[in-house]
């Protein structure tokens, strides 16, 4: 069979050589044929040219003989010859240029020709005829000029010219009319040496035809002989292998539904061969498990479609016995109609029953395992071998933001991507580090996870490598959490060790390790800029400590909104601050200190403008001692405060009485009652005029530490509890320590702070008594307690002049001086 078709092959190949040869020698007569046609046209194209380019001479030499027919006699008829000439020389003077544009040569010296021409006929025979025609009738026919004639002589001249370039064009045709005519012959005798030589070798390879099959023919039947011995020893070796790796054979003859098995193939479910005995395909079916029975006829149909080649399935079949058992099913179309329909299909079953009970109870373990990874509070990535992701739990999942789905299959630094914190270069691959060592790793310290969507998070990790039975390395197992809030608060108890917790600016621990990082990065020119908040301790003297605090949180916001990145703010102590400025020289610190000096006017706490000192000085480089640039920059605020700030401080107290009228205006029109009635007492006791202004100094401000009561108690209408009532009673000395902050006014600081002592000892703030009360504190506490009483107060009420007179006469010796009393009530009365 196998010899005949090779006997087949070669006699097509023959065939297909002979069809070959006849095609080769078709096409090459063809383009012969071709070629000649083209050459034909070619040598028709070269005649044209060789036509027109005669006419366009013969008319040259007509033009050139009427015009010396002119010369001699100008007859009318000469001159229409020169015109007819002359349009017939244009004509085809105009069909050359058409017919040989493609040849530059040939439009070269036809624009040659066409130009000489043109210069004969307007420069001397236009001329000439217009002579002519101005000539007497009854003139002699010689009669012309010496320059006409001399015209006769280079038209000759210029005929020479043309007649060459013609030539020269025909002689450029004829060669190639030759070369075409010798190049045709060529091919004409190249076409007959080709059908000769095709017609051998036509005859030649029949000839090899023959003799091929003969020969093949012969070794075909020794081939079959030994092919038929061969395969019977291969059909006994094929029934051994069966027998030896006790599978089960089946063949179906699709058409009949007939079914040849093996005994092995009953046994496996249980049966003897006489027991199924006449097996059809519809027998077999009805021991297939009806669910693996649907997808078993899918797959057969595949096989029928021929969209696959072999039948590979596995299913249930029910035992004998009554349990199932599970077969690999194995077949293939063995045979084919000649219209593509399956005839025969042979295959084996085999009992992979165990094997499934393997897989089965493996598949129990692995999920087991799964479930446990995927359940734990860490994040858990597996790999393969070369790094690409097996498995994903949830807590990967979110710490990386990629889904399961979309992570497996890639690789693991697609979906872990992480950097150094602190150079935010590319971080670790613990997995890759796993593949090349096979030991256990830890991710690199500082190591940031950034995930999918940018996020990023501090993390911690393990990974291990995953070996198979026989140690070979199968996979690394990450095992990593986020770490991100344990390191925040690291940080955070770092940054309590270098923050001020009041300000949230650097303590003094940070300003030193600043400096050694100017150091260390050779940062200079570094400026020190100090910062002294004035009016600091008057601020919490008056308004007490967390007005004093907010006043110092306010100076360090502005100055850490008026640094740059780079610099540092610190605060050293107290009220003082330093902000270090690297790459700072000094004309640019002092222009930042202006600006923040004059973002600090802008500010208020509470109703306190914020005051503050300054001094820079510059650290140029790393040889100079910080201390000594410190104390300059300290010497520079200081000498700004020395002048600042007892103008400071004054002015705030003005600007505090002032706030306190625009407030509370009957506070202002009491102040200003005492003021006038202490300094009309004062005079009705004779003191000295420098006494008298002290007492109305002292009586201007002796209510100034109200500014930091409550603005309800000094508003409220009802009765005071004793809580309120110390709260009114702080005034006395905070009004002293107001005062006693600015020099000038140093000397009534203890006239206020005394003016509610009483006499006999019982008052407020120091329960002193008599004579150790000054003499100014006992004036104006008459004065203070007459306006209460008659005045427009909050408390109490108002009442007449001779009800305050009563009240204080009444308190006399126990409240007030009785000396002073007895004074006042006659100065009252007079």
């Amino acid at each position: 069979m196998a010899n005949k078709s090779r006997i087949i092959t070669s006699i097509r190949i023959g065939f297909l050589v002979i069809a070959l040869c006849v095609i080769g020698i078709g096409v090459i007569s063809f383009t012969n044929t071709n070629q000649v046609n083209a050459i034909q046209r070619q040598i028709a194209h070269t005649e044209q040219i060789i036509e027109h380019t005669n006419e366009v001479s013969v008319n040259l030499h007509a033009f050139i003989g009427a015009e010396r027919g002119y010369l001699i006699s100008p007859h009318p008829m000469h001159a229409e010859k020169i015109k007819k000439t002359s349009e017939a020389f244009s004509e085809h003077m105009a069909i050359l240029f058409e017919i040989t544009k493609d040849n530059a040569m040939h439009q070269q010296r036809l624009k040659h020709v066409e130009r000489t021409f043109d210069v004969i006929y307007h420069d001397l025979v236009e001329p000439l005829i217009a002579h002519a025609g101005m000539a007497p009738k009854d003139a002699a026919p010689y009669d012309l000029s010496e320059q006409f004639q001399t015209a006769s002589s280079i038209s000759h001249f210029y005929l020479a010219e043309m007649t060459r370039l013609l030539d020269a064009i025909d002689a450029d045709e004829l060669a190639k009319r030759d070369a075409m005519v010798a190049s045709t012959m060529e091919n004409l005798y190249l076409g007959r040496t080709v059908n000769i030589l095709g017609t051998l070798a036509i005859i030649i390879v029949i000839l090899l035809m023959l003799k091929m099959a003969v020969k093949r023919i012969r070794r075909g039947e020794e081939l079959e002989r030994k092919a038929s011995k061969e395969l019977h020893e291969s059909h006994e070796r094929l029934e051994n292998v069966i027998e030896a790796t006790r599978v089960g054979t089946w063949e179906w003859e699709v058409q009949t539904g007939r079914v040849q098995v093996n005994e092995r193939w009953v046994q496996l479910i249980g049966y003897t061969m006489g027991e199924l005995d006449h097996l059809d395909m519809a027998t077999w079916e009805s021991y297939i498990y009806p669910e693996d029975l649907l997808r078993s006829r899918q797959l057969m149909q595949e096989v029928y479609d021929k969209n696959i080649v072999y039948y590979d399935h596995e299913y249930r079949m029910l035992h004998k016995d009554g349990h199932w058992v599970w077969i690999h099913c194995r077949g293939r179309v063995t045979q084919w109609d000649e219209q593509g329909n399956a005839l025969v299909m042979s295959g084996t079953h085999d009992d992979i029953s165990q094997l499934k009970d393997i897989q089965h109870n493996l598949f129990l373990e692995t999920k087991r395992l799964e479930t446990t990874l995927l359940s734990v509070g860490d994040g858990i990535i597996t790999t393969d071998a070369i790094g690409c992701i097996v498995m994903i739990n949830s807590v990967a999942e979110q710490l990386t933001g990629w889904t399961k789905k979309d992570a497996i299959g890639k690789t693991f630094a697609e979906i872990f991507v992480t950097k150094d914190a602190n150079t935010g270069k590319k971080g670790d691959n613990p997995v890759s580090r796993v593949l090349k060592t096979r030991v256990k790793v830890e991710l690199m310290d500082d190591t940031i996870l950034v995930s999918k969507d940018g996020s990023e998070r501090y993390v911690e990790d393990s990974a291990a490598p995953i070996q198979d039975d026989e140690g070979s390395l199968a996979g690394v197992i990450l095992v990593f959490r986020d770490v991100t809030e344990k390191r925040m608060e690291q940080q955070r108890i770092l940054a309590l060790g270098l923050t001020d917790q009041l300000t949230q600016v650097q303590n003094r621990r940070s300003y030193i390790t600043s400096l050694q990082e100017f150091d260390n990065n050779n940062d200079y020119p570094v400026a020190f800029m100090i910062a002294d908040v004035n009016g600091l301790k008057l601020t919490n003297d008056a308004f007490g400590h967390d007005l004093g605090d907010q006043l110092l949180v306010t100076v360090a916001t502005v100055l850490t909104e008026a640094s740059s990145p780079d610099d540092v703010v610190v605060r050293l102590g107290g009220d003082e601050f330093v902000v270090l400025m690297p790459h700072t020289d000094e004309q640019s610190a002092n222009n930042r200190m202006q600006v923040i000096k004059h973002k600090m006017e802008e500010k208020k706490v509470g109703p306190l403008p914020v005051s503050v000192s300054f001094g820079y000085a510059v650290k140029e480089h790393h040889g100079q001692e910080s201390a000594m640039i410190l104390r300059q920059a300290e010497s520079r605020m200081y000498r700004s405060k020395i002048t600042e700030s007892p103008k400071v401080k004054r002015e705030l107290i003005d600007f505090l009485l002032s706030w306190q009228h625009g407030q509370y205006p009957q506070e202002e029109s009491h102040s200003k009652h005492v003021e006038q009635l202490s300094a009309r007492f004062a005079k009705y006791l004779g003191l000295p005029e420098d006494s008298v202004d002290t007492i109305m100094k002292t009586a201007r401000y002796h209510d100034i530490g109200k500014v930091a009561v409550d603005r309800k108690l000094l508003q409220k209408q009802d009765e005071l509890d004793d809580y309120e009532w110390h709260d009114i009673k702080r005034h006395a000395e905070m009004g002293y320590n107001l005062l006693r902050t600015v020099p000038e006014l140093y000397e009534i600081a203890e006239g206020v702070l005394h003016h509610h002592e009483r006499w006999d000892g019982s008052g407020y703030p120091r329960g002193i008594s008599g004579e150790e009360i000054p003499l100014i504190s006992r004036i104006i506490s008459i004065c203070d307690t007459y306006d209460a009483i008659v005045g427009d107060r909050s408390y109490g009420g108002q009442r007449t002049h001779d009800e305050a007179i009563t009240e204080i006469l009444a308190c006399s010796a126990t409240q007030f001086d009785a000396t002073l009393v007895s004074a006042f009530v006659k100065m009252m009365c007079a």
